[in-house]
Formats: structure tokens, C-alpha cells, sequence
């Protein structure tokens, strides 16, 4: 039981952080519509592993990170400035092919880096963790602690199937957003590099 219930938790705090439109969506989105089903996994994969790391961190650090964020503000800066930098990277290149600013990266890689200036991601699960403990769901057990991580990996992966399926719906009856999905992605950054600088 205990096994079933850390499993259905991951996926389903995993699906409310990962459903929202953010950077790593719009890609895959992209992606799967201009490349192809099996190119927007790719991205998927990479983005789902970083996931879990995110929530493994937050599961054996989150007070510690947050901590260390408090007291040395100028790593903060550094994402901020790497956020914004990525950010009109995206505004300004061509949208000529899914990779966008990060087109030297392969699918996995991207994935993988994607997620990971997604700052706020992290955050989202210092938060969830914190949520789960103090509604005694969360449970310090290695069984219970594996399993609620292939719960992150499956809720990810699942959701990021749905958006590459559903891309060429999507992005067919959405000119608009098939023909600015770099500068959609770009406005994001910035949107999220600015709200870091005004917390």
C-alpha cells in the first residue's frame, strides 16, 4: 500500500507542477510538430530526469538551498542573468527550427538543460516536499522515497507524451503560436528573470 501511494503522489504533484506552458512543454510542443513524436520524447526524457533530480534534491536539501540562496544573493543574480541572457537569445533568433538558442543540443540535452533554468521548478518542489511533510504524506522510508521518484519520472514522461501527441492539434489550429513559439519561449525567460529580480 505504502508502495502505491508514493507512487500515485509522485505522479500526481508531478502533474500539477508540469501541466502548466512553460519552456519545457513549448519545446516539446515544437519539437514533435517540426521533427517528429520521437524527437519531442527525447526532450522529455532528458527534462523527466532532471525532475527527479529536482525532487531528490529537494527531498535531501530543500531547507539548505534555500538557505544558501538567502544568505548568498549572488547566485540568485547568476540564474537571473542566464534566465534573461537565454531569454533574448530566444527573442531574436529566427524561428526557423525547434532548437532555437539551444540548438547545439540534442534532444536529451535539451530536455535536460531546459529544465534546469527553470529555476523555478526547483522551487515548486521545495515547496511540494515541505507541503507533504507537514501533512504527514510524506514518508523518509528508501522504499517509500524510490518509488515516490518513479512517480516524478512517470508524471513528468506522461505529461510531456500528452503535449507530444497532441502538438500537431495544438499547433495546427494555433498559427499564431506554431509561427512565435521561440519568442513565446524567449518572453517566458525574461518573464521569469524579472520576476526573480523583483522578489
Amino acid at each position: 500500500m505504502n508502495f502505491f501511494n508514493a507512487l500515485i503522489t509522485g505522479i500526481l504533484v508531478t502533474s500539477v507542477g508540469a501541466l502548466p506552458l512553460g519552456l519545457v512543454n513549448l519545446s516539446v510542443l515544437d519539437s514533435s510538430h517540426k521533427k517528429g513524436y520521437r524527437e519531442g520524447m527525447k526532450i522529455a526524457h532528458g527534462a523527466a530526469i532532471t525532475e527527479v533530480l529536482f525532487g531528490l534534491t529537494a527531498i535531501l536539501a530543500g531547507l539548505f538551498i534555500q538557505r544558501l540562496f538567502e544568505e548568498n544573493p549572488t547566485l540568485n543574480y547568476i540564474i537571473v542573468a542566464i534566465i534573461g541572457i537565454m531569454g533574448i537569445m530566444f527573442l531574436i533568433k529566427k524561428n526557423k527550427s525547434g532548437g532555437g538558442a539551444v540548438n547545439n543540443f540534442s534532444g536529451f540535452w535539451k530536455g535536460v538543460f531546459l529544465n534546469l533554468v527553470s529555476i523555478q521548478v526547483l522551487l515548486f518542489w521545495i515547496v511540494a516536499i515541505a507541503f507533504l511533510y507537514s501533512r504527514n504524506i510524506f514518508n523518509n522510508s528508501p522504499v517509500f522515497i524510490v518509488t515516490f521518484l518513479l512517480g516524478i519520472w512517470a508524471g513528468k514522461m506522461g505529461v510531456l507524451w500528452i503535449y507530444a501527441r497532441m502538438s500537431r492539434i495544438i499547433l495546427s489550429k494555433s498559427d499564431l503560436l506554431a509561427r512565435n513559439i521561440n519568442r513565446i519561449i524567449g518572453v517566458v525567460l525574461l518573464t521569469t528573470s524579472l520576476i526573480n529580480i523583483l522578489k
